[in-house]
């Protein structure tokens, strides 16, 4: 059953939809980043019709398949809003376990030792700001809080200080603007 996912970018999937690419992308720009797994060669065909357009095409190839880093299908934990902190090695995600009746807590995984750090007892949806500061949505009043942190030690330096309340729905862009 064929579906498209639409974001700031595109992705096609399902049967047939391979056919679709190479047209949606010339669409989009004239250079095709294409991340492929460890068979590069099953990419052929779209690398066809890519060059059909004239697109110019860099393929990366990854040393394997795609995997589950954290499985959240288990009734004690369940994951959310995950987003990589700076250094790339380890991921800002809300966490909520089974036994927690009040909210979500806000953690550091770290992908290489698979090891969760708790970080804000009662939060959600947090971003990290290049200013150094981790943002995130906290209480019923639906806070908009930021609190300066340290992304090197992965650690909360000081108290958390409303920014307003009230929202309901906020995000921060890559060079830190900030919008709810």
């Amino acid at each position: 059953m064929p579906f498209e996912f639409a974001t700031a970018t595109r992705i096609l999937f399902g049967a047939g939809t391979c056919s679709q690419v190479a047209t949606a992308a010339a669409e989009m720009g004239q250079r095709v980043l294409l991340v492929t797994g460890r068979q590069p060669g099953r990419a052929e065909k779209l690398c066809e019709q890519l060059a059909e357009q004239s697109l110019g095409i860099v393929t990366f190839c990854v040393g394997g398949e795609p995997t589950v880093m954290l499985e959240s299908g288990d009734d004690e934990f369940r994951y959310a809003n995950a987003v990589f902190l700076p250094d790339g090695k380890a991921l800002l995600l809300q966490v909520r376990t089974g036994t927690q009746s009040r909210g979500t807590a806000i953690s550091v995984f770290d992908l290489e030792t698979r090891e969760f750090e708790s970080l804000i007892p009662l939060g959600y949806k947090p971003r990290y700001a290049p200013s150094g500061h981790l943002v995130f949505l906290r209480g019923r009043e639906r806070e908009l809080v930021a609190v300066a942190f340290d992304a090197e030690r992965r650690a909360v330096v000081g108290q958390p200080v409303l920014i307003r309340d009230g929202v309901f729905e906020y995000d921060l862009s890559p060079s830190g603007v900030l919008a709810w």
